[in-house]
């Protein structure tokens, strides 16, 4: 039990230091990114095998370089960044007032919003209706409407879910690792199921590491 409550003080200490980094780190971020990016930032998660945990969680979480996204509303910028005046959250909810214009369009946002899921629930985000389902849901319809591939969005939604719960998937990290899997060949898919997504699923996950 010791053990335990050590190793989860260190993945809260180790959390909160990292997300603090990177908040105080937004402006001068967004100060020198270009708006040439790609348009897929992917997982963003590599690890070597025997990583510790302290390089899982910085692994896991959103880095510096991801505040300024690659794509602009309404001509301006959408940033991670709940710092700056009408930030990319705003912006995400603006963007599900989106009409898709075509039918293919159409049951691709379909498909994408059923295999979505988010840590503020246990259904997907076609069936939730908080904020950040909302939000999710309208990133989804926007980046439809400018091009984006299948797995291009899921990776976009899928970092945004971890700057909006970055210990539920540092906990996931944690989790996987201990259950011998390299949280670095997750697939982005997975990462969004049931399984890893879910509030039911970090309740298993926090218990199986005893937390």
């Amino acid at each position: 039990m010791t053990k335990n409550l050590k190793i989860d003080k260190v993945i809260n200490n180790l959390t909160i230091i990292v997300v603090l980094f990177f908040l105080v780190n937004q402006y001068f971020t967004s100060q020198v990114l270009g708006s040439n990016r790609p348009k897929s930032s992917g997982p963003k998660i590599e690890l070597r095998n025997g990583a510790t945990e302290g390089e899982i969680i910085q692994a896991v979480l959103p880095q510096n370089s991801d505040t300024v996204r690659p794509y602009k509303w309404q001509g301006q910028e959408v940033t991670l960044s709940a710092q700056v005046p009408g930030n990319g959250y705003d912006k995400l909810v603006e963007m599900n007032r989106l009409s898709l214009a075509t039918p293919e369009q159409q049951q691709r946002y379909k498909t994408l919003t059923d295999e979505i899921y988010h840590p503020c629930c246990d259904v997907s985000i076609s069936r939730c209706g908080c904020k950040h389902a909302v939000a999710a849901q309208g990133l989804i319809k926007f980046l439809l409407t400018e091009g984006y591939d299948d797995n291009q969005i899921k990776d976009e939604v899928f970092l945004w879910n971890r700057y909006w719960w970055p210990k539920h998937y540092a906990t996931a990290a944690i989790y996987l690792n201990s259950q011998g899997s390299n949280p670095s060949t997750i697939s982005t898919a997975d990462w969004l199921g049931p399984s890893l997504s879910t509030i039911r699923s970090g309740r298993k996950m926090r218990a199986a590491l005893g937390r």
